[in-house]
């Protein structure tokens, strides 16, 4: 890492560093959170720390087949019972959130929808899937979440 690169901390680690009451740029409490770049994408998976490298690898190659670029993209896990729906869609106002082995209810939301069931709420649409370890292992699986990825994003 380059010393002059700045280091950014996701709204997770904020939160979880300085609780939820944290400025940026000296805003108000109230609009801090929506300081963060407007994002297409969140990814919450169900790791509960850090993805491993083999498992990023594949969500990236995910990714370029959706011609997201890594700006356009915020991955998060579901460790933390502060990530919520709501804290999402006020962190980084996505389109779409991608739930990779984790329940549509862990993450707040009021309903539940089979893997691979496209389901949209508030302005938001959800794709909940199966662990990203179980699609890369599994062709059946990648087919279905190819062919709801690309009612999300027309590649």
């Amino acid at each position: 890492m380059n010393m002059n690169e700045p280091v950014i901390l996701n709204a997770t680690v904020l939160t979880e560093l300085y609780g939820k009451d944290f400025l940026i740029d000296g805003s108000s409490s109230e609009n801090s959170l929506k300081k963060f770049s407007k994002k297409k994408l969140a990814v919450v998976t169900g790791h509960p720390h850090q993805i491993p490298q083999h498992v990023n690898a594949f969500l990236q190659s995910i990714l370029t087949a959706c011609k997201l670029r890594s700006d356009e993209v915020v991955t998060t896990t579901a460790s933390s019972a502060s990530i919520t729906y709501d804290a999402i869609q006020q962190t980084w106002g996505n389109s779409a959130t991608l739930l990779f082995g984790v329940e549509p209810e862990a993450i707040g939301l009021p309903m539940h929808f089979p893997h691979f069931q496209l389901q949209t709420f508030g302005e938001c649409t959800y794709l909940s899937s199966p662990p990203l370890e179980e699609i890369e292992k599994d062709r059946s699986l990648k087919l279905q979440l190819w062919q709801s990825l690309q009612k999300i994003f027309p590649v």
